[in-house]
């Protein structure tokens, strides 16, 4: 089926009436609580046991639709980012939740303005952020009329669209959710946790000078650690369901060891953290942005945490963890 042809009908209708008109979503960066590798498959990519939350930290994307068949992307104020809509993980989206419904060409277009918040290469899927966000702008406009069009209950459009997302990237089905919530699988596996905030302090980012990529980082890993024997996250799941226990303890990344050999100052960085809060101090993802979390009342060790890494080039955002 055409996007042309689906523009003459229901889909120009509710095009009709948000043609030009902007929405504004929030994009938050997210922060790998805990990440756990429970294998690899065959095909290189890695099995992964993640417990991820928003926060506060966040872009601010701006998206209007029209019947212009151009498509823009701009970002600022960081200079340097792709804007071009082949590049762009933003514009990805939009052609993967059209092609989805078998629309190649929608038959119009959009303006995307991004207002960037969050670092580069840090490992806080910021763009996978940004993705996400139009994902669900695309739901919220055309995914009821797409349902009727094309029988699809709720459960086959969440699926529908959660291919999209993971065609865009790993990250950007949990994206897409925010929250807190469970990532298994290579990240198509999207379960958000229920009873409450898991998290009732802060949390500090820290910001290195220098990112990690995140193919170069995947490359030094698999041919690092050539082998890994299959596992499972028994820890994780007793917590998620029980929410018994210290979540401070669950903090853990698997991929640390390897991102500080590759950037050594990493992990110099990382230990002048711990000195201040030991447990509860981590990695994020495969960037190099490193959390502490804060307990309720202790955020003057903010302070502190600045003092101890301002050093080494660090940047710290006191934040809060966006549970839901």
């Amino acid at each position: 089926m055409s996007g042309h042809s689906l523009i003459g009908n229901s889909l120009g209708d509710v095009l009709l009436r948000c043609d030009g008109v902007v929405a504004e979503m929030v994009a938050p960066a997210k922060v790998n609580l805990r990440l756990k590798v429970l294998g690899r498959r065959p095909d290189g990519y890695h099995l992964l046991s993640m417990l991820n939350c928003s926060t506060s930290l966040s872009d601010t994307v701006r998206i209007s639709f029209h019947r212009d068949e151009a498509c823009s992307v701009e970002m600022s104020p960081q200079a340097g980012m792709p804007a071009n809509v082949g590049e762009n993980l933003v514009s990805k989206a939009w052609r993967y939740f059209w092609r989805e419904f078998g629309i190649s060409e929608p038959g119009f277009g959009f303006r995307c303005e991004i207002e960037k918040r969050i670092p580069i290469g840090g490992g806080l899927g910021g763009g996978s952020s940004d993705a996400g966000a139009m994902l669900r702008a695309l739901r919220n406009r055309f995914g009821v009329v797409l349902a009727r069009e094309f029988g699809l209950s709720d459960a086959e459009l969440s699926h529908r669209l959660n291919a999209a997302a993971l065609a865009c990237g790993a990250d950007v089905p949990y994206a897409v959710v925010g929250g807190a919530a469970v990532v298994t699988g290579i990240g198509e596996h999207v379960a958000s946790v229920s009873g409450g905030p898991i998290w009732g302090g802060s949390v500090v980012l820290m910001v290195p000078p220098v990112p990690v990529p995140t193919l170069t980082f995947y490359d030094f890993f698999r041919r690092t650690r050539p082998s890994l024997s299959a596992c499972e996250d028994r820890e994780l799941s007793r917590f998620v369901t029980t929410r018994e226990g210290d979540l401070m303890s669950l903090v853990e990344n698997d991929f640390e060891g390897a991102v500080c050999e590759m950037v050594p100052a990493l992990g110099e960085a990382l230990q002048r953290a711990r000195e201040v809060v030991p447990k509860g101090t981590a990695l994020t993802g495969s960037g190099s942005v490193f959390f502490s979390l804060l307990r309720t009342g202790q955020d003057a060790l903010y302070h502190r945490l600045v003092e101890r890494t301002e050093g080494l080039g660090v940047r710290c955002h006191l934040c809060q963890i966006v549970s839901g």
